[in-house]
């Protein structure tokens, strides 16, 4: 035994040498080799729900100046009309049938449901029983439900006005006039419904009213109607409709004396308000001619709608224009075209020319400054136009966070409003790796959603639309602090100790305390003494926010004496004693191979820490990797927690052959309290070996009661 550990002390010491002077050859602080870019893919849009487009008829289309065209008097002396009125006494039985003129109508029942087909194309179909309960309807109900049939026409007499009295009574009356007798065809197979079939006289004197148009009230140079192609004169005054109105009957009374305006016989004129009333005073069919009314001298108006556009434009509006056709025309806002409402009318106008059937449309249109003008071709032919606003909806920015090539000791950060999160990377990791831990502290930014995006990016969605965030990535090289000299068992009774991390903008330190951030502890400025055995727990901090793992290093002071005593009598050992026939080869293989040397600074470092801890641990004859004496796991550990817990949990892993990392945080002689991917990939190697757990499981990589039994018993 004595042989192999002297021969592969010198070896390993050689090894330590050979490191060191490769660190000393580098002499210079890693290079960033990774890069971290942060990229906005979605712009963020916000929303102002206040655009108009709003139609004023800013000139009412006005026809040419008729009162009425041609006007039918309603009624006449002579006017025979057929009607027919049926009762309803019962209730009709299913499937009976029942035809009035040309409909037939069948009465029948449908469960649950009241399905009155009351239009005679087809065929007409009553329920007899009301949706709920089925329960019968009434006559009365009945008679209604026939009394509201559209489309009953009479192969003699035409088309059929109906009505009812509620009281199970329908009365169908001819709607044109007569001179025959004949009845309204009816026929039933059901004796609930009865018929009287009568001719009716109805003596009315024929009647027609003329309203004259808005148009004659407006001044002109002359203002005359004529009726039957006689002119009667108005003025030249402006007059009210009430005006006109009376002036017409005047001249129409004082003309009747000597001169009749129609063919067929006279009439009388009156008006009430701005309505006039003719009246026929003769009898007989030919009472019913027509009145032929025209304003030959007064001409129309043309129609002028105007399209006016207000509000804050934004890109996405939608501005919408309904034509006559009907022909839809949509403009939607141009973010890098549209930016003000004259913008918006003319390319609105633009699309209403560019659209189907603009050519054939009785208006044409013209822009300025924010409206879109609509003017009728001919005066007196109107025109129907609408129009509309969609607003834009708000759209939430989308950033992403990428990546390239991972290098242990590289610092990620990624800045979102200002708030750092940031990642620093240890060996073995990937981009994989580095993306799934920063997804998981950026998510907690109130003002994105971030995950990870097929392992290869972090994706970041503004948690409100419109509301957007700024972002920043960017990538630092950090080194681990260097603690001369190494953490041991020295006899001394003080010790003086130096920190230092290539590149570095500085370092913080704690002794026998809490881990230092890059805000607390104390800043490092140089070598300082420890009088008695104390840990100093150091952090290396960098430009641009990077920083390094919490390095922490025991140092136990004491004397020859004290160290003898101790070892003769051990009251507490601080490590287990080394069994007298170890069952597993010492860690430091027989003949170490001169290690081949690393690329990069953070590595070689790293590497010259893990072999002075397995030099110190030789020398001292103990093993190089120990949990504390009498500690036991009781905690649930997991990922990205950090706890006291978690150093023994990596000291524990490493000493059993399942190493957190071979250099750097994590590698013997540098564990640490925080539970990242390498230390889940150690736990997860643990339990596969011991069949704890596997891929799948709830448990795999979660250090749970199975787990921490397991490692408790082979701790004993």
């Amino acid at each position: 035994m004595k042989k192999f550990f002297k021969k592969d002390f010198s070896m390993l010491t050689a090894t330590v040498l050979a490191v060191a002077i490769l660190i000393i050859q580098a002499g210079v602080v890693q290079a960033v080799t990774s890069t971290f870019v942060a990229t906005t893919t979605v712009s963020n849009l916000t929303a102002v729900a206040n655009q108009t487009d709003a139609t004023t008829a800013t000139v009412a289309n006005v026809a040419s100046s008729t009162l009425g065209a041609t006007v039918d008097f309603t009624g006449g002396v002579t006017e025979v009309k057929a009607k027919q009125t049926l009762t309803v006494a019962s209730l009709p039985a299913s499937s009976t049938t029942m035809v009035i003129g040309s409909c037939g109508i069948t009465f029948g029942t449908i469960a649950s449901s009241t399905t009155d087909d009351l239009d005679c194309t087809g065929g007409a179909f009553i329920d007899r029983t009301l949706d709920t309960g089925d329960t019968d309807r009434t006559a009365a109900e009945i008679a209604t439900a026939i009394g509201t049939i559209i489309g009953i026409t009479d192969p003699v007499f035409g088309a059929m006005a109906t009505s009812t009295t509620g009281a199970g009574v329908i009365v169908y009356t001819a709607t044109a006039t007569t001179a025959t007798s004949s009845q309204i065809a009816f026929a039933t197979t059901t004796a609930a419904i009865t018929n009287v079939a009568v001719t009716s006289v109805i003596g009315v004197a024929a009647t027609a009213t003329v309203t004259p148009p808005a148009g004659l009230v407006v001044s002109a140079a002359e203002h005359s109607v004529t009726f039957d192609n006689n002119v009667i004169d108005l003025g030249t005054s402006v007059l009210t409709a009430t005006e006109v109105a009376a002036a017409i009957v005047t001249g129409l009374t004082s003309a009747a004396t000597g001169t009749s305006y129609v063919a067929d016989g006279a009439y009388t004129a009156t008006s009430t308000g701005a309505v006039i009333t003719l009246t026929r005073s003769g009898t007989g069919t030919a009472g019913n001619a027509d009145i032929t009314v025209s304003d030959p001298y007064y001409g129309a108006k043309a129609q002028i709608n105007t399209v006016t556009i207000g509000g804050t434009v934004e890109a996405g509006d939608i501005f919408t224009v309904t034509l006559p056709g009907p022909v839809v025309v949509n403009y939607t806002a141009s973010s890098t075209t549209d930016t003000t409402t004259t913008h918006i009318a003319t390319g609105l106008g633009a699309a209403i020319t560019a659209s189907a059937g603009y050519a054939s449309q009785t208006f044409t249109i013209a822009t300025s400054t924010n409206t879109v003008v609509f003017t009728a071709k001919v005066a007196g032919v109107g025109f129907t136009q609408t129009s509309s606003t969609t607003n834009r909806t708000a759209i939430a920015q989308v950033a992403t966070f990428t990546p390239a090539t991972v290098t242990a000791g590289e610092n990620f950060k990624a800045t979102i409003n200002s708030t750092d999160y940031s990642y620093t990377a240890v060996s073995d990791d990937t981009v994989a790796i580095v993306v799934a831990a920063l997804a998981t502290l950026m998510d907690a930014d109130a003002a994105v959603a971030c995950v990870n995006t097929t392992n290869t990016t972090v994706t970041c969605t503004a948690s409100t639309a419109g509301t957007s965030f700024t972002l920043d990535g960017t990538v630092v090289a950090t080194v681990a602090p260097v603690v001369s000299p190494v953490a041991a068992t020295y006899i001394a009774t003080t010790k003086s100790i130096s920190l230092s991390a290539a590149g570095s903008a500085s370092i913080h330190y704690i002794i026998d305390g809490a881990a230092p951030t890059c805000s607390t502890g104390t800043t490092y400025s140089g070598a300082f003494t420890i009088s008695s055995s104390a840990t100093v727990k150091s952090i290396a901090c960098y430009a641009g926010g990077g920083y390094t793992t919490v390095t922490t290093s025991t140092f136990t002071l004491t004397t020859r004496e004290s160290r003898s005593t101790t070892s003769a009598t051990p009251a507490t050992p601080a490590t287990p004693a080394v069994p007298a026939t170890p069952a597993v080869t010492p860690a430091v293989p027989a003949t170490p191979a001169t290690p081949a040397q690393p690329k990069t600074l953070v590595e070689l470092q790293a590497q010259l820490n893990a072999l002075i801890a397995q030099y110190n641990a030789m020398k001292s004859g103990t093993p190089s990797v120990v949990v504390t004496p009498g500690f036991s796991f009781t905690k649930a550990l997991y990922l990205n927690n950090r706890h006291a817990d978690v150093k023994e949990l990596q000291v524990f892993l490493n000493g059993h052959g399942f190493a957190v990392a071979s250099m750097g945080a994590g590698s013997v002689g540098s564990e640490t309290d925080y539970f990242g991917p390498a230390t889940m990939r150690a736990v997860k190697k643990f339990q596969e070996n011991y069949g704890l757990a596997k891929a799948g499981d709830a448990g795999y990589g979660f250090v749970g009661p199975k787990t921490r039994a397991k490692m408790n018993e082979l701790m004993k």
